[in-house]
C-alpha cells in the first residue's frame, strides 16, 4: 500500500488541477523541514517528475523544489578541515576545485561553432523497434523489404515478375559527396562532450578527491551520452523481449529514482542534485532540459548564496568558491541559450519554453553574482546577437532582457553598453526577435527616458513604423505596443512639455518616407495605425493602445496637449473607435481605460470642433447602446480598421510573421462581447448592462462638453436642440431599453454639468413616464405565447363543450381576459361531472401554462418597470425637476434599492436617493426621515447578517441541514452527525443568552461545505441522485428568499454609504436622522454606570439596540474623517455592551468595535487595552468573558496586523 508521501509524489503528476499539485508541491516542503535527512531520496523522486513529458507535471515539480529548498537552511561553512597536502593538490587553491568554466577561458564562438544544436528531441522515437541492434547488412535488407511493400513490388514477386532490375542496395546506401566528405573531418560535438572538453582544458592537476568527483561526473556525463549516442545491440535475452521503448524508458528513469544523491561531508547539500541538472541541460529532449532548468531557477532563487562552498577550502576562499559556481552556472545557461532551437506553438504564438526557463533561471544566478561577472555575462550574451541564427539572437535577448529586470541597481551603465544591440533586435528581421527586443526595454522605460532622452525618438520612429508590419497573428504585437505606450507614458511624466509628438524630436525625427516632417506633423499619419488594434483579440495589446493614447491627449481630464491640430482631423474616426470599444469590450480594467481616453478626446476640443464631429453620430451611438441582447450589431454602424495589406515585394522581410490575415468582413459583433463568453444567462444579461451604464455614461459627458456651462446659451444653441429631438425621438417607443438608455443618458449629463441645460420636452416626457405604467415592448414575445395558449386553450374546451359558441370568447386576450380565461375554463369543467379525467387533465395543463405565463409576464414587467422608472427618477432628481408630490419619485427609487440584483442599476438608484435627500432638505413635510429609516430596515433584513435578539442563529440556517427525517437516512449518517449543521447550535452552546455567534458561524460554514462536499462525493460514486443528504435548497446559496434578502442589504447597504459620500462632513448637521439610528438606542439604553443585566427579557429593545448597531458598523468605514472624533464618543457604551445578557447584542457591539478600530486604531485599541482584555479574567461574568473574546477576534479580522493585541 503507497504511504502518504508517495501519494504526494503521485499527485504532482496526476493532480486534477494546478492547485492540486501546488499544494502537494507545498506538503513536500513540509516533509522536508520535519525530515531533514530526507533530502536526497525526496531530490531523486522529485528528479523523475522534473523529467517528465507533461507540463503540468515538471512546473509541479518546479514548486516542490522551491518548497523544499525554502526548508533547507543556508549552507555557510564556519571551519575547515584539515588537509594533508600531496604533490597532485597544492595546500592552496584560488579557485573552485570541480574545474569549472570561466569567463576568461570560454569561447562561445566555438560552442556554437563546434556545438550540436539542441533540438525538441534526438529522433530516436520515429525509429523503427525491430531496426535495433541490427548491423548495418540487416538493417539495409530490412529497408529494402520495406521499400518493396510501400512501391507495391511485394504481389508481383508472388507472380513471378523479377523486381531486383528496379533497384538494387546501392540505391538504398546514402553516398557522400567530395565536399561531404572534406567536412566529414569536422565533426559535430555533443554539447555535453564540448564542456566537458573545455572543463579538462582548465587545469590538468587534480587531487584524489577532486578525481573522486570528477569520476561521479564522469559517470553522470556518460549516462547522459549514452541516451544521446547510438543505441547499442542488447544481450539475446533482451533481444527476445516484447517489451515497448517507453517501457524502457521507464524502467531507466526508476533506476535514476531508486539512486538518491549523495554528498560529502563539508559540501554544499545540493551539489550533486545541481551537477545531475546541469547535465540534463543538454539532453536531447526538450523536456528534460525544460524540467533541468526549471530546476535550478528554483535551488539558486533560494541559495544561490551558498551555492559550490565547502569546508574543505578557509574561509577566506568560500565567497571564490560561490562565485566560482555561479560563474560556471551561468556560463552553461548561455551554452543552451546558445544551442537550443526548440519552439513550440501556443494559440497564435511561438513559445520557446527552454530557452525562457534558462534566461529565468540566468537572471536568478544573476542576481547573485558581482558587478564584474554580470559584466561578462553581458558580453556574452552580446556576442549572440551577432550570429546569423535568430533562434541564438532570441535567446540571448532573452538573457538581457531578464539581465535588466534583475541588475536595477545596474540599469544605466547596461543600457549604455546594450541598447544598440537590443534597438538592432527591435529592427530585426524575426518576429519573435522583435517581441523579445521590445519585452526587454519595457522594465527600464524609466531610466531609458531619464538617462538617454536622445535615444528615446529614434525608439519611438522605430516602433511607430514597425505598426506597419503587425497584425493579429504577429507575436511581437503585444509587447511592442505596451513598449510604445510605456515610453509615452513615462516621457510625458518627465518631460510635460516636450511629448514626442507635440514639439519636434532631437536626432533622427523623420519617418520613413517623409523625410522632410517630423513627428509632430505626422501623428496623424501615425495615430490611424492604431485603430486596428483596439480590436485585438489580446486584453494587453488593447489596453496598450488605449494607454499610448491616453498618453498623447493628456491623462487628466483638466489636463490640455499644447498642440491639437492632427487631433481635429481625427476626431471623428477617434469617437466612432473609442465608442466602439466600449460596445464591443469584456474586460472592465479596459472599459475604465476608455472613459479616460474618452474624457481626455473632449476636454482637448473645443465646443463647435466637437459637435460638428460628434453630433452627426449620436443617434447611431444612442441606437448601438440600445441594441438588444445577442442581436448581431448592423455592421454599418461600425468603423472597421483593418490592417494594412502587406507587399510581397517589401525590404524588410518579416520571418515567420508572414502569415495571411483574418478577414474581419465575415465576423459578427455583439454588444458586451461574444456572448459565449458568458457563464450564464444572468451573466450574460449583467454584461450587456453594464455595457449600457457605460456607453451611456459616455454619451453623457459628450452632451456635456457639447453644451458647457462656460460657454453662452446661444453658441450651443442649435446643439441642444438637436440633442432634445433624439431623446424625445427615443422617448416615445415603448421599449424598456430605449426609455432606460436615454435616462441614464441624462442621468449622466446632469452628474456633469450640475445645471444641466437639457431642453425640457425630453424631461417632461420623463415626469410622465414615472407616473404611468405600461407594459413594455420586451414583454411582446411573451404576449405572443399568452395568445397561443389562450387560443389552444379555448380550441380544447370548445372540443369539450361543443354547444358554446365560440363568438363568446374574445379575439385577443391581455392579462386579464387570460385570468378570466383559466377561471371560467376551470370552474366549467370542475362541475361537469361527465367529463372523463384524461380531457379534465388536459384541460387543467392548458390552464397551467397560461397560469405560468401570467407569472412570467408579470416578472419580467416587473422587473423591467422597476429598472426603468429608477433610471427615470434619478433622471429627474440630477436635472432637478421633481414633481409636486416625491410618491412617484420615491419609490421606483426605493423599489430598485430592494429588489434589483443589477448592482449598477442599484449604485445609480441609491445615488438618486441620496441627491433627492439633498433636495429635500428645505421641503415641509420633510421625507428624509421616513427614507433613512426604511433604509436602515432593508439593511437589517438579513437574519444571516444582522441576528434577531431571539434567534441568534436564523431558522434557514439552522434548518439547512436535514434533507429527510427517516431512520435510515439517520443511521446512515450518524458518523457525521457531529458535524451537521443541524448540531450547531448544541456545539457551540449558542442561544439567545450563552454563547459566542461569530465561533457558531463560523462552525456552521464549515459543517455546509462539508455537507455539500459530502453529497456530491456520495452522488458522483453511487450515480444517483435519490441519496438522503444535506441536498434541500437551504443549502444553496441561489436561494429565492437568502437572494431577495441579500440584495435587500446590500441596496441599504449602498443607499446609506451614498448619503455619507454625498454629505461629507454636513452629515450628521443636515441629515440628523443619520445620527439617531446609529446611537439613538445605544445612549437610551446602555450606559456605563447603568446594569446591564436588567435587560433579560426585553426582546424589543435588544431588536431596535441591534438595528442602531449594524447601522453603526455600516457607517463608520464610510463617515467623513472629520466626524471619527464624535462617534469615539460612544466606545464607552459599545464596550457596555459587550457584557451584555443577549448573545446577538454582543456580537454586533463587537461587530462595532472591530469597524471602529480599523479607521481609529490607536485611540480603540487603548480601550480594548485597558477595558476589554481585563474583561477576560472576570470569572464572575461568562457574557463579559464571552462579548470580550468575540471583540478581539472582531478587531483581528478587521485589521491585518495589530501591534497591541500582540504585546
Amino acid at each position: 500500500m503507497a504511504t502518504r508521501l508517495d501519494r504526494l509524489f503521485v499527485l504532482l503528476d496526476s493532480g486534477s488541477s494546478s492547485v492540486t499539485r501546488k499544494a502537494a508541491a507545498t506538503q513536500l516542503g513540509e516533509v522536508q523541514k520535519l525530515h531533514p535527512h530526507e533530502l536526497h531520496n525526496l531530490l531523486a523522486k522529485i528528479l523523475v517528475y522534473l523529467r517528465s513529458e507533461s507540463w503540468d507535471t515538471r512546473i509541479a515539480a518546479g514548486c516542490a523544489v522551491e518548497a523544499i529548498a525554502k526548508n533547507v537552511p543556508q549552507w555557510r561553512p564556519i571551519k575547515t578541515i584539515k588537509e594533508e597536502p600531496s604533490e597532485a593538490s597544492p595546500i592552496t587553491v584560488e579557485r573552485d576545485p570541480a574545474d569549472r568554466l570561466e569567463f576568461a577561458k570560454f569561447n562561445v564562438a566555438k560552442v556554437l561553432e563546434h556545438g550540436a544544436s539542441l533540438l525538441g528531441s534526438s529522433g530516436a522515437e520515429y525509429e523503427q523497434e525491430s531496426e535495433t541492434g541490427m548491423d548495418p547488412k540487416e538493417r539495409l535488407q530490412m529497408q529494402r523489404k520495406m521499400l518493396q511493400k510501400r512501391l507495391g513490388l511485394g504481389m508481383a514477386g508472388a507472380l513471378g515478375m523479377e523486381t531486383n532490375d528496379l533497384f538494387n542496395d546501392d540505391d538504398l546506401l546514402v553516398k557522400k559527396t567530395s565536399g561531404e566528405e572534406k567536412s566529414s573531418y569536422k565533426t559535430v560535438a555533443n554539447a555535453a562532450e564540448l564542456i566537458a572538453k573545455e572543463m579538462a582544458n582548465i587545469n590538468p592537476g587534480m587531487s584524489s578527491r577532486e578525481k573522486n568527483r570528477a569520476k561521479r561526473r564522469a559517470r553522470v556525463l556518460a549516462k547522459q551520452r549514452s541516451k544521446d549516442g547510438e543505441v547499442q545491440a542488447s544481450s539475446s535475452s533482451d533481444k527476445s523481449s516484447s517489451a515497448p521503448p517507453l517501457k524502457k524508458a521507464k524502467l531507466s528513469v526508476e533506476q535514476v529514482e531508486g539512486t538518491a544523491f549523495q554528498e560529502e561531508p563539508g559540501e554544499w547539500c545540493f551539489t550533486s542534485f545541481c551537477e545531475q541538472l546541469t547535465c540534463d541541460l543538454f539532453h536531447t529532449s526538450w523536456e528534460v532540459r525544460h524540467g533541468a532548468a526549471t530546476g535550478i531557477r528554483e535551488v539558486v532563487k533560494a541559495h544561490g548564496q551558498s551555492a559550490g562552498r565547502s569546508v574543505q577550502y578557509p574561509l577566506d576562499q568560500q565567497d571564490a568558491l560561490n562565485k566560482s559556481w555561479l560563474e560556471d552556472m551561468a556560463l552553461r545557461l548561455m551554452c543552451v541559450l546558445a544551442l537550443d532551437r526548440f519552439g513550440d506553438f501556443i494559440s497564435d504564438e511561438v513559445v520557446a519554453p527552454v530557452r525562457e526557463t534558462c534566461a529565468q533561471a540566468l537572471g536568478v544566478v544573476l542576481s547573485h553574482m558581482t558587478t564584474e561577472d554580470v559584466q561578462g555575462v553581458m558580453s556574452i550574451l552580446l556576442q549572440l546577437q551577432e550570429q546569423p541564427q535568430w533562434e541564438t539572437r532570441h535567446g540571448g535577448l532573452l538573457g538581457l532582457k531578464y539581465l535588466l529586470a534583475v541588475r536595477q541597481e545596474m540599469t544605466n551603465e547596461l543600457l549604455q553598453v546594450c541598447l544598440p544591440f537590443i534597438v538592432s533586435g527591435l529592427q530585426d528581421v524575426d518576429d519573435d526577435v522583435r517581441a523579445v527586443a521590445s519585452a526587454a526595454l519595457i522594465p527600464v522605460t524609466s531610466n531609458l527616458t531619464q538617462f538617454y532622452p536622445d535615444q528615446v525618438p529614434p525608439i519611438l520612429v522605430i516602433l511607430w513604423d514597425t505598426l506597419l508590419y503587425l497584425d493579429d497573428l504577429t507575436a511581437s504585437t503585444s509587447s511592442i505596443m505596451m513598449l510604445l505606450a510605456s515610453l509615452l507614458s513615462e516621457w510625458k511624466t518627465q518631460n510635460d512639455s516636450s511629448l514626442p509628438g507635440e514639439t519636434s524630436l532631437p536626432g533622427n525625427t523623420n519617418l520613413p518616407g517623409n523625410s522632410s516632417n517630423p513627428i509632430t506633423g505626422n501623428l496623424t499619419e501615425l495615430v490611424p495605425r492604431l485603430w486596428p488594434f483596439l480590436s485585438h483579440n489580446s486584453t494587453s495589446v488593447r489596453k496598450a493602445v488605449l494607454n499610448t493614447l491616453l498618453a498623447l491627449l493628456g491623462s487628466g481630464t483638466q489636463q490640455r496637449i499644447s498642440n491639437s491640430s492632427w487631433l481635429l482631423s481625427l476626431l471623428p474616426d477617434a469617437l466612432r473607435h473609442i465608442y466602439q470599444r466600449c460596445i464591443l469590450e469584456t474586460s472592465s480594467e479596459i472599459i475604465a481605460i476608455i472613459e479616460k481616453v474618452w474624457d481626455a478626446l473632449l476636454v482637448n476640443v473645443s465646443m463647435l470642433d466637437l459637435s460638428s464631429s460628434a453630433l452627426p453620430f449620436f443617434n447611431m451611438w444612442l441606437c448601438l447602446a440600445m441594441q438588444q441582447q445577442g442581436v448581431p450589431l448592423d455592421q454599418q454602424m461600425l468603423i472597421l480598421a483593418k490592417h494594412k495589406a502587406k507587399p510581397q515585394d517589401v525590404s524588410r522581410p518579416l520571418g515567420k510573421s508572414n502569415k495571411p490575415q483574418p478577414s474581419s468582413e465575415n465576423e459578427i459583433y455583439y454588444i458586451a462581447g461574444d456572448p459565449g463568453l458568458a457563464t450564464s444567462q444572468d451573466d450574460r444579461q449583467s454584461r450587456v448592462l453594464q455595457t449600457r451604464l457605460h456607453a451611456c455614461r459616455l454619451l453623457g459627458h459628450l452632451a456635456a462638453s457639447m453644451s458647457r456651462s462656460e460657454e453662452p446659451v446661444e453658441s450651443c444653441a442649435d446643439t441642444l436642440r438637436t440633442l432634445g429631438e433624439i431623446l424625445e425621438f427615443h422617448l416615445k417607443f415603448k421599449s424598456a431599453v430605449q426609455i432606460m438608455v436615454i435616462a441614464l443618458v441624462i442621468d449622466a449629463w446632469a452628474r456633469v454639468q450640475k445645471d444641466c441645460r437639457c431642453i425640457n420636452e425630453p424631461i417632461i416626457q420623463l415626469l410622465n413616464g414615472v407616473s404611468n405604467g405600461i407594459y413594455y415592448d420586451e414583454v411582446a414575445p411573451l404576449f405572443m405565447r399568452l395568445q397561443s395558449e389562450c387560443k389552444a386553450a379555448v380550441t380544447t374546451f370548445l372540443q369539450v363543450f361543443p354547444n358554446i359558441p365560440s363568438d363568446k370568447f374574445p379575439s385577443g386576450f391581455g392579462v386579464d381576459e387570460a385570468e378570466a380565461l383559466v377561471e371560467s375554463i376551470s370552474e366549467k369543467v370542475r362541475k361537469s361531472p361527465k367529463i372523463s379525467s384524461s380531457v379534465k387533465n388536459e384541460v387543467d395543463n392548458r390552464c397551467k401554462q397560461i397560469q405560468t405565463t401570467l407569472e412570467e409576464i408579470d416578472d419580467e414587467q416587473q422587473r423591467l418597470k422597476t429598472r426603468t422608472m429608477a433610471c427615470m427618477a434619478s433622471a429627474l432628481v440630477l436635472v432637478k425637476a421633481l414633481p409636486r408630490k416625491l410618491t412617484p419619485v420615491v419609490r421606483p427609487l426605493m423599489d430598485a434599492i430592494k429588489t434589483e440584483q443589477e448592482a449598477g442599476i442599484q449604485e445609480r438608484a441609491a445615488n438618486g436617493l441620496a441627491h433627492l435627500i439633498e433636495s429635500s432638505l428645505t421641503r415641509n413635510p420633510c421625507p428624509n426621515a421616513k427614507i433613512i429609516r426604511n433604509l436602515v430596515t432593508s439593511l437589517c433584513c438579513d437574519s444571516r447578517h444582522t441576528p434577531s435578539a431571539s434567534e441568534p442563529l436564523s431558522s434557514s440556517q439552522e434548518s439547512s441541514g436535514g434533507a429527510g427525517s427517516s431512520s435510515d437516512a439517520e443511521n446512515s449518517q450518524s458518523s457525521s452527525r457531529a458535524s451537521s449543521p443541524s448540531t450547531i447550535e448544541q456545539q457551540a452552546l449558542v442561544n439567545k443568552k450563552s454563547g459566542i455567534l461569530t465561533l457558531a458561524k463560523q462552525q456552521q460554514q464549515a459543517a455546509l461545505t462539508a455537507a455539500i462536499r459530502r453529497n456530491i462525493f456520495s452522488r458522483h460514486r453511487l450515480k444517483s441522485t435519490s441519496i438522503t443528504d444535506f441536498s434541500n435548497a437551504n443549502l444553496d446559496p441561489t436561494d429565492e428568499s437568502i437572494c431577495e434578502q441579500n440584495v435587500q442589504r446590500r441596496g441599504g447597504q449602498i443607499a446609506l454609504t451614498e448619503v455619507a459620500q454625498l454629505f461629507g462632513s454636513e452629515l450628521f448637521d443636515k441629515v440628523e436622522i443619520v445620527r439617531l439610528v446609529m446611537t439613538k438606542s445605544l445612549t437610551e439604553q446602555i450606559d456605563p454606570s447603568i446594569d446591564v443585566q436588567t435587560f433579560q427579557e426585553l426582546d424589543n429593545l435588544a431588536d431596535d439596540l441591534i438595528s442602531g448597531l449594524q447601522a453603526f458598523e455600516t457607517l463608520t468605514s464610510v463617515v467623513h474623517e472629520s466626524l471619527h472624533p464624535q462617534i469615539l464618543t460612544y466606545l464607552p457604551h459599545l464596550i457596555c455592551c459587550l457584557g451584555h445578557p443577549y448573545t446577538s447584542v454582543r456580537h454586533m457591539s463587537a461587530r462595532c468595535i472591530g469597524a471602529l478600530a480599523a479607521v481609529c486604531t490607536t485611540l480603540v485599541m487603548q480601550e480594548v487595552i485597558f477595558k476589554v482584555v481585563l474583561l477576560l479574567a472576570d470569572v464572575d461574568a461568562e457574557a463579559s468573558r464571552q462579548g470580550a473574546m468575540e471583540c478581539v477576534t472582531c478587531i483581528l479580522n478587521c485589521l491585518e496586523y495589530c501591534n497591541s493585541l500582540i504585546i
